[in-house]
């Protein structure tokens, strides 16, 4: 009798386990065909895996920021991009300097990924604003949502400069070009200038000002400053696809000691 009961129990429990699999498979199929989530689609690490930018694209995505600034005379609002940066313990915002204003009650960084304005830090001291070579470094508090980019560990050193600055090197940055985003895009770069600006193949528009650059090691190599405009036979045109990037060691990063 014993017996009998253990070849039933053993064979119930096979049909068990069998049955476990086939739900198992068949809530697999069913999730593989559900619509993923917004927040699935918008992760930060959801980049492309066959693009040799990945990692430094998701360096970039999990760094950029939306910089907001009121001009309480006009009641303007300029909006800027920026990279979420670390240095000696403490954390700040890299953007550029136009637009933006030096009093930190009227600047707000802003995480926003695609839900609004909500999501938002104070500026808690603005160190730097350099007109000439158009930076700004704003101190911030430290912000969990994000990675911050760690300024002394990415340095880069004079054979990373020369193979980052040579024409065709991949280059990729997040930011909100038009105020849409943050989207990431990618380019290569096209040439130098004697002003040592950096020019990128790509895509600019307002409101991409100030986003992290990124090379194919996820190094910060500067910010995004411009694009340029050009003279035709009709007038003045937007070269939106050739984009001004201020390269990472014209910023004086001294000045964060003294203030």
């Amino acid at each position: 009798m014993k017996r009998v009961l253990l070849k039933i129990l053993k064979r119930l429990f096979g049909l068990t386990v069998v049955g476990l699999f086939i739900t198992l498979a068949y809530c697999s199929v069913l999730r593989q065909m559900e619509t993923p989530s917004y927040d699935e689609i918008i992760a930060d690490t959801n980049v492309s895996q066959s693009s040799s930018l990945k990692d430094a694209a998701i360096v970039s995505r999990q760094s950029a920021v939306k910089v907001m600034s009121l001009n309480p005379e006009t009641m303007n609002i300029s909006g800027a991009s920026g990279t979420y940066v670390t240095l000696d313990d403490r954390y700040f915002i890299l953007t550029v300097a136009h637009g933006l204003k030096t009093d930190c009650d009227f600047v707000r960084i802003v995480l926003d990924k695609g839900m609004g304005l909500e999501n938002h830090r104070e500026c808690h001291k603005i160190i730097e604003v350099d007109v000439f070579s158009d930076y700004a470094i704003i101190e911030v508090e430290k912000i969990n949502d994000l990675s911050p980019v760690h300024i002394l560990s990415k340095r880069l050193t004079r054979d990373d400069w020369i193979h980052t600055l040579a024409p065709l090197t991949n280059l990729v940055y997040t930011g909100y070009p038009n105020d849409l985003g943050p989207v990431t895009i990618g380019g290569k770069v096209m040439g130098y200038s004697v002003e040592n600006h950096i020019f990128m193949h790509s895509y600019g528009w307002a409101g991409a000002s100030g986003s992290g650059v990124f090379n194919t090691d996820g190094q910060l190599v500067g910010h995004v400053m411009a694009i340029l405009m050009g003279e035709t036979a009709h007038g003045i045109s937007v070269l939106e696809d050739v984009v001004v990037v201020v390269p990472l060691f014209k910023i004086d990063w001294s000045v964060v000691y003294h203030r």
